[in-house]
């Protein structure tokens, strides 16, 4: 009885853990868009880092064509030429 306790406990912890990757929707043409947006000003403001996660966010994206796929990977190549840049300048 003990052990069966245990085992569902843990079942339960970590079915709770993981529930976070399990609801992960998703995004829509308009929320990715809004992300290359953003991913866009933060890069001309220098805030590189934060402009790579917007672009990573959409990247995977099932709603993508190959083209729109292709020029963010891109964005993402300047962002971290851009960032090894920056670390070499300090």
């Amino acid at each position: 009885m003990k052990n069966e306790l245990i085992t569902a406990l843990l079942i339960v912890l970590m079915a709770i853990l993981l529930w976070p990757t399990v609801i992960q929707r998703e995004l829509n043409r308009e929320e990715i868009a809004s992300h290359i947006r953003a991913a866009d000003v933060l890069a001309q403001h220098g805030m590189l880092v934060e402009a790579k996660a917007h672009l990573e966010r959409v990247v995977g994206s099932k709603l993508l064509t190959a083209a729109e796929r292709d020029l963010i990977m891109e964005g993402l190549k300047r962002i971290e030429n851009e960032s090894n840049g920056n670390r070499r300048r300090v």
